[in-house]
């Protein structure tokens, strides 16, 4: 839209230059007119000229004539539109519409086949508007140049092709700084990577830090000799309760890695030599963070099994793509859904791209690639062990299960762990105690209890008290009155 003129008569003859001043608000332009220090008394004639593009769709010309945003009564209303000759008028169909946003109310008018006007003024109450909709037969509307044509379509879809541009992009980047090198073959290996924790086994599998890996390092404490994980039944009234303990057999020492150490001081910070899961709560989230920034840190800038801290490009990915998603949502509403849609839409979209991309970012350094591969073998022995390697393996060593289930909880395998000891004779892990015992010890039903406590314990580790805050303020079926393109509205200073 192209404001080409406003004038101004006291008479209705002469018409002179009009100040006025032209902005956007709200997916509108808005022409303000006069000055706020000037009071025009008795009647006064404006006309506004400016010039429409791309208003014509498939040869029909749907047009509010008048808006329905004026707040005031129009006494009198009525127009005039002229269009190129139409010999057979039965080829046009035409109908003009009145009234509030949405409704089908029709008025009468006069066509014939060069001009098209209504036949009696109308009178319009605040909020109504007219909306004219011509669908003319092919061939009367010339078509535009292809330059034309093709400039107005990339305009119309600007958004759909920045967000192209946007996934070429992301593609590119993904390929040069975020892609692994390739697995290769796999080789099957008997026990996880030498001096790999099960905390570190957890996330190179999956590039995140989280809840399993913590547990994983808890069982890991265990089965190591540092910890005891006692389960007892509490019996109140006429309910039970089971209630997890954990307990200190030896202080931390050189043998344990840092993240191991935090955990381990994180779970007896009150010196106790015996707590309870429900001491943990509220407070061993700082721990849990802790453990989470040191871990991204260690394996990137330490041992270098990362590029670049995972966390760190997966928040910037993130961030990213928050801002489109708010933008695009937020274009949308002050635009109605109905100007530049594509702009609000392709941001939502970009969005969405950056927000999958972040995912997949986090890039394994050379060193970090190999050991994937090695924990990649480990894990495939896990999955396909055969019973009767099992069977000479527990014979070996009857703590095979306990120690091997760290790390297959850290690869969220530990079900298909316990199941590969169906039917074979083996003990249960020294580093867990239950009052019932375990007469008749069953891999599946350890493992089954234990998840049990793991979604105690997961809830209680992200627990955080309560804070007070302040609050926070995210051609149709058929045509009606302001479903057209132009209106509108207006009002006094």
């Amino acid at each position: 839209i192209k404001v080409l003129s406003v004038t101004s008569s006291f008479n209705g003859k002469f018409f002179n230059k009009e100040k006025y001043k032209k902005y956007f608000s709200k997916g509108n332009i808005v022409l303000r007119i006069g000055s706020k220090n000037r009071v025009y008394k008795g009647l006064k004639y404006y006309k506004i000229g400016y010039k429409v593009s791309n208003a014509i769709k498939n040869n029909e010309f749907y047009w509010n004539i008048i808006g329905t945003e004026w707040p005031v009564i129009i006494k009198n209303a009525d127009f005039s539109i002229s269009f190129p000759e139409v010999k057979d008028l039965n080829k046009m169909k035409s109908a003009l519409f009145y009234g509030r946003f949405g409704n089908k109310k029709t008025l009468d008018y006069n066509i014939d086949s060069t001009v098209m006007e209504n036949r009696f003024p109308v009178y319009l109450k605040p909020y109504n508007g007219i909306t004219v909709d011509i669908l003319f037969p092919k061939g009367i509307i010339a078509k535009p140049p292809l330059y034309k044509r093709i400039f107005w379509f990339v305009i119309d879809n600007i958004g759909y092709f920045i967000a192209a541009i946007i996934l070429i992009f992301l593609i590119i980047f993904w390929n040069q700084y975020g892609k692994d090198e390739k697995k290769g073959v796999i080789v099957v290996r008997y026990e996880p990577p030498k001096n790999l924790t099960p905390a570190e086994v957890g996330t190179l599998i999956d590039d995140k830090v989280d809840l399993k890996d913590i547990v994983a390092t808890i069982l890991d404490l265990a089965s190591k000799g540092y910890i005891k994980i006692i389960k007892e039944e509490e019996k109140k009234l006429f309910t039970k309760k089971d209630k997890i303990y954990f307990e200190k057999l030896k202080d931390i020492d050189n043998n344990l890695k840092k993240h191991e150490q935090i955990i381990y001081l994180g779970l007896f910070s009150t010196f106790k030599k015996k707590v309870s899961l429900d001491e943990l709560k509220n407070r061993f989230y700082l721990d849990v963070k802790n453990f989470q920034d040191y871990m991204y840190k260690y394996l990137s800038d330490t041992t270098h099994l990362y590029t670049v801290n995972p966390e760190t490009i997966r928040k910037g990915f993130r961030y990213a793509a928050y801002i489109l998603l708010v933008f695009g949502i937020y274009w949308l509403f002050i635009n109605n859904f109905n100007i530049m849609i594509s702009i609000g839409i392709g941001s939502i979209i970009s969005g969405i791209f950056f927000l999958l991309f972040s995912n997949i970012m986090p890039q394994k350094t050379h060193k970090g690639t190999k050991l994937f591969r090695e924990i990649l073998g480990f894990k495939e022995f896990i999955e396909r062990v055969e019973k009767n390697r099992l069977e000479r393996m527990s014979k070996d060593d009857p703590q095979i299960f306990g120690k091997i289930l760290p790390y297959a909880v850290a690869m969220g395998i530990e079900e298909k762990w316990a199941e590969k000891f169906k039917g074979i004779d083996v003990e249960a892990p020294h580093w867990y105690y239950s009052p019932s015992g375990f007469r008749s010890f069953s891999t599946l039903y350890f493992v089954s209890s234990l998840n049990h406590d793991f979604k105690q314990m997961n809830t209680v580790f992200v627990s955080q008290p309560h804070t007070s805050s302040g609050g926070s303020g995210f051609s149709t079926g058929g045509g009606f009155s302001g479903g057209g393109f132009g209106g509108g509205g207006g009002g006094s200073w």
